[in-house]
């Protein structure tokens, strides 16, 4: 019989072993993550995990990010799909570039390799505690506690293009001398959790949402009227927070974390998953289409804009096509595809834009040809819109996955 209990607890003993850290919600002083697959902090409800994500970067060097990542819906093809915080340590030419995440005992959640050292709480308001832990809690938050108090809180420092339930949009430490705004931020592209050019904030001065491109309003939700936005409709599952030192939005505390989210693209586009009893309705902007799936309502004109009689509105497909206004391409690391859209917009004789490089979604190439190649599983650009121009197709392909 005792030899029983002893192989059984073997077994048991040679299991959580190999479950290693995944098992875990909280890393505690002295632990650390490393850029494995099973090396991460677990939620407690299986629904997030906080791991890290290897990203192709521009040229040869690829890119590690610390990322929480949403196990609820799969709503997109692309890695942009659950991924709603990320700390960006950036990017390195060799492939011995291999961060680590420490709980350091001094109280800093440290991202460090041999050359770089990256503190995530780097803007904690209260000093450093000693023996502070970090835990992965059930709505997504990274909290750090300390001293019998949360000292961190990744949903006080939102820096993904997702709002689930539980994080807060707008304006903080009012009677401070320097507030803080709370927005999303899109990424440089849908492979990278980079910032990007757009965001999505509250309007400082009216009780509604504002897209941004690089701090130009480019789309208004309309005023908030206690029920719904005019032009997002979200059915009064937000609610408006107005106190002495804050100024916010939050989703309805009635609506359960898995069931609600709004997130803002890398082209600027914006879209609003909400399912209620089983039925679910989506929402999607996108100030350069207006049709059966995409509403433009909101939108707000530019003085910026060219005159151009071919318009300044372009549709997305994949194929190929001649990239020949060579004097256009442009090998800048820190433009994304909303940069070359605006580029594209002010040349009339551009009719097509696409970034550079496929891999990370940075530089911008153009075109002026009217015929294009259409093809599946080709790259994704973007056409002046077909109304206006008479694109001539010179070939269908027809791409069946295996």
């Amino acid at each position: 019989m005792g030899r029983i209990i002893i192989v059984c607890c073997l077994f048991i003993w040679h299991g959580l072993l190999l479950s290693g850290v995944s098992a875990e919600n909280t890393l505690a002083p002295g632990e650390s993550l490393s850029p494995t697959d099973d090396d991460y902090l677990e939620s407690s409800n299986k629904l997030f995990k906080l791991k890290f994500l290897k990203r192709p970067g521009s040229g040869s060097a690829i890119s590690w990010f610390l990322s929480i990542e949403w196990a609820s819906y799969v709503v997109t093809s692309t890695s942009e799909e659950t991924t709603i915080w990320v700390a960006w340590l950036g990017e390195n030419e060799t492939s011995s570039y291999i961060p680590e995440l420490k709980m350091e005992r001094d109280g800093r959640l440290l991202i460090s390799d041999v050359d770089h050292e990256f503190v995530v709480n780097h803007d904690q308001q209260l000093p450093f505690v000693m023996n502070t832990t970090a835990t992965l809690l059930d709505t997504g938050n990274l909290v750090l506690r300390g001293g019998g108090r949360t000292l961190w809180q990744s949903f006080d420092h939102p820096t993904g293009n997702t709002w689930i339930t539980g994080m807060k949009l707008g304006w903080f430490g009012l009677q401070n001398t320097h507030p803080q705004q709370h927005c999303l931020t899109s990424w440089t592209s849908e492979e990278n959790p980079s910032p990007g050019g757009f965001s999505l904030c509250v309007d400082p001065n009216n009780t509604q949402l504002v897209a941004m491109r690089r701090g130009v309003v480019y789309w208004h939700s309309g005023v908030w009227n206690g029920y719904n936005f005019p032009f997002l409709q979200v059915n009064s599952h937000f609610r408006y927070f107005s106190i002495h030192n804050e100024s916010y939005f939050a989703w309805d505390g009635n609506i359960d974390r898995v069931e609600a989210f709004i997130r803002i693209f890398a082209t600027g586009a914006i879209s609003v998953y909400v399912e209620d009893h089983r039925n679910y309705t989506i929402s999607l902007v996108n100030c350069d289409r207006n049709d059966t799936f995409y509403s433009n309502e909101g939108c707000l004109g530019s003085p910026k804009r060219s005159n151009c009689s071919s318009g300044d509105k372009f549709n997305s497909t994949t194929g190929f096509i001649e990239w020949n206004l060579w004097e256009r391409v442009l090998f800048n690391t820190t433009l994304n595809i909303g940069d070359c859209k605006e580029l594209c917009v002010k040349n009339c004789s551009c009719t097509a834009y696409a970034t550079l490089e496929v891999s990370d979604g940075t530089g911008c190439k153009f075109s002026s040809s009217t015929k294009y190649q259409y093809a599946s599983h080709g790259n994704t650009l973007y056409l002046r819109y077909a109304g206006k121009i008479a694109f001539s197709i010179i070939t269908f392909i027809y791409y069946q996955p295996n």
